[in-house]
This record gives C-alpha cells, structure tokens and sequence, in this order.
C-alpha cells in the first residue's frame, strides 16, 4: 500500500500516496510533435513493399478481428502478424471493429460511401493510422483478381491468428520476424490521423513547462504491474541504474517516465536523485485514480479501462507514446510490447531521420 505522496507534474499535483513533490523546468526550444506524412522514399524495403501492396486495389481483401482483451501493444503486434498472413495469401488485410482501443469520442466512424467505394466499412485502425488500410475506388476494384468474390478469414477464430502463415513469406524476402515488426510499425506510423496529432500536441504542452521538450531527454518504460506474469519485473534500482549510465555526460538529466502503475511513479521518484527532472506522461495523469483505486496486478487491467472508457484510453496511450518519442535516450524492458514498439519506432524513424543519434538500454530483451 502507497504511503501518503505527491508528484508535480506542470501545475497538476498527484496524489499517489508520501515522499517529496517533484517540480519540473525546462529551457529547450520549443519542440511540437510533427505531421508524420508519408514519404515514401523514406520508407524502408519491407515497409515500402508493405504500402504498395495495401494500395493494390486489384487485390481481393481478407477480414482480420482483433480479441479486445490484451493491450494496446500487443494488438499493434498481433496486426503485424495478420498483415504479414495477407501478404502471403496475396489479399489486403480488412480490420473488422469493434476495437476496444478506438476513442469513439475522438474518432467518429466514417461509412463509406458505397457509391465509389468497394468496401462498405471503416477499419478501426483509420481511427489514428489512415495510411494502414486504404478504401478502393470502386474502378480499381472492378479490376481485382477472380478470388475478389471470395473473402478470406486471416484468423482460425476471432483474433486467434493463424500459425506461421507467413513463414514461407518472410523466408522468400529473407526477413525476420523483429526486422518485420519494426517494418509494420514504421509503415503505420508514418501517417497519423489529425486528432491524435492534436493530442499529442496538448500532451507535449501539459507534461512539458511551456511546451518546451529539454534537451537530451530521457525516455523510461517502466512495465510492472501484471506483467509479472508474463516476465520477471525489473527493480526500480536497475532503472535508476540504467539512466545514470545514460546521462553520465550530462549536466542537467529531464526525464519522461511512461508508466501506468501508481507504485513505479512513487518509486522512481522517491528512488531517483532530487536534482533530476522528472515528468509523468499525460496517460498516467488522465487515469491514475483508477490505477489507484483497483488491483495493479489485475491480468489486462488496461483493456478493461479502455472498454469502461469507449476507447479513450486508447487514443491517450498513442498520444503520449508520440510525446515519449521526443526523448534522445531510452530505458526498455523489449519483453514487454509497448517498450518494444518504443524500440521499433526509434529504430525505424527516429534513428534514420538523425543519423543513427538515439541511444537505448534494454533490462529485459524480448521478441514476439
């Protein structure tokens, strides 16, 4: 149980339980969270191989559903896993709602208008990632290949993928399933839809004084809670440990710390220098309360908070992923799918666009 303790985050004071209130300043120009617009030059092989085949109207299209109950990571994954099956059946991956993790408030479903279009739905997934899966003009539909009449299912059940579908895939194009994963995450965010940019941004100016993202940022995941049932959880001092290893040339260490649990928010800040500068992502603000007020340790806690939430949650945790993404350092636990798609993302778009500058310490490597 959380002794008596407060962090001050901006001007909003958290009240998770008692130690020392952590104030936050930062001097570095402003820095806003940018329109990712595609450019596909910039694509990688794998991801630019993925774009042309989505935009191939002239192929058929397969339904894919996610299981609504495992996190936001995971089924960020787990599309990777069916996009890839569809490459190797030859069809386009069709994302069937509903999806547990879209803000119904902050993405209003667009029908399609059955008139010019060959698919009469809206993926889920055009919610916050508009390149993934593209409508067709109904001209370019006429054109699809004699299995167009015939919808495929990726999955055996709704959301049970299928067992290696795409091995023979992977094999033929000599790809990895870490290098795939990195190549799907890149291709789906490198458009980002307007509203979740917009949160990005309103969470960069609540975390941040000003707005102002400080120099040499240093981005730590902290993953506990019920992920102890699925990996051994990493001592807060090991983290400690790990951004001072980091930041051993730096006069001045800013800190974002991305986190849903209440107890790791206390315990890195009880357990971290007084002269770091620490800042609480803008997710752990908006639902610490029920973090407080229910089981940390509760299997798939989040799902069950984004469903009580119409998929708010969703749409804040990609938002403050993006403001995560400012950092030039980061502390991951890859076993974990949200430190791993962190880690896909450096790798794939912030690396390329600063000649390989970022940096990153891994206390608990993992693939999937």
């Amino acid at each position: 149980m959380l002794c008596h303790y407060t962090v001050k985050v901006g001007a909003t004071v958290f009240d998770l339980g008692h130690a020392k209130e952590q104030k936050i300043y930062s001097n570095r120009p402003d820095c806003i969270v940018a329109d990712a617009a595609a450019d596909l030059a910039l694509f990688g092989a794998h991801s630019f191989q993925l774009y042309s085949h989505q935009h191939n109207c002239t192929l058929s299209s397969a339904n894919f559903w996610f299981r609504n109950r495992f996190g936001l990571g995971s089924d960020l994954h787990v599309w990777s896993q069916a996009v890839c099956n569809a490459m190797q059946h030859q069809v386009r991956i069709r994302t069937i709602g509903p999806w547990i993790w879209q803000s119904r408030g902050d993405c209003a479903i667009r029908a399609s208008d059955s008139s010019n279009k060959d698919d009469s739905f809206s993926s889920p997934m055009a919610c916050y990632f508009p390149l993934a899966e593209p409508a067709c003009s109904l001209p370019a539909a006429m054109n699809q290949s004699p299995l167009s009449s015939t919808t495929l299912n990726l999955t055996k059940d709704r959301g049970v993928l299928l067992d290696n579908a795409c091995r023979d895939f992977r094999e033929q194009h000599n790809v990895t399933v870490s290098a795939w994963r990195v190549a799907a995450m890149e291709y789906l965010f490198s458009r980002l839809s307007s509203p979740l940019q917009r949160e990005a941004n309103r969470q960069l100016h609540l975390v941040f004084p000003n707005g102002v993202v400080p120099p040499d940022l240093i981005t730590v995941h902290i993953r506990w809670g019920d992920k102890e049932d699925e990996m051994k959880l990493v001592p807060m001092s090991v983290y400690i440990r790990a951004v001072v290893d980091l930041a051993k040339d730096l006069q001045q260490v800013h800190v974002y710390l991305s986190t849903t649990d209440p107890s790791a928010v206390y315990e890195f800040v009880s357990q971290s220098p007084k002269e770091w500068k620490i800042y609480v992502d803008a997710y752990f603000q908006e639902y610490y309360k029920q973090q407080l007020s229910s089981d940390s340790n509760q299997y798939n806690q989040n799902p069950h908070l984004s469903l009580q939430h119409d998929g708010k949650p969703g749409f804040m945790a990609l938002a403050s992923l993006l403001v995560a993404l400012e950092a030039n350092a980061f502390v991951l636990t890859t076993a974990s799918n949200w430190s791993r798609l962190l880690n896909e993302l450096r790798q794939s778009i912030l690396d390329p666009a600063c000649d390989h500058c970022t940096r990153m310490t891994d206390l608990r490597p993992g693939e999937w």
